[in-house]
């Protein structure tokens, strides 16, 4: 029996290991995005597609980078706290506000930060 169970949780350590590297190979195709929009802009050869194209990822990074300092400003409210055991998350976690509420809240804040 504790053969079996040790066998088992070495199929399961295996099996997160794999999960883990197909997402890791999903991600490496985002690096195909780039050659994929050149084609685009030389297939259709428009200054309004170009335009267009600059503008969404404008926008897309504006939306990366502002979620990742959301992320990392809820992190830093929510791993410190003042003297009375008190921040932002913590009163919103009082009141029952929802992880979605909270991530609006940080991601409002980190954008009027902008």
């Amino acid at each position: 029996s504790g053969f079996t169970d040790a066998f088992g949780i070495v199929r399961g350590t295996k099996a997160i290991r794999i999960w883990r590297l197909l997402r890791l190979l999903r991600l490496l195709r985002i690096l195909k995005v780039p050659t994929i929009l050149e084609d685009l802009v030389t297939y259709f050869e428009s200054g309004l597609l170009i335009t267009i194209l600059n503008i969404s990822r404008s926008l897309v990074l504006l939306c990366v980078v502002n979620h990742f300092i959301a992320c990392g400003w809820y992190g830093i409210s929510y791993l410190n706290t003042d003297p009375k055991g008190r921040s932002w998350v913590s009163r919103l976690e009082e009141e029952d506000r929802d992880l979605h509420y909270r991530y609006a809240t940080a991601l409002h804040w980190s954008l009027t930060q902008f």
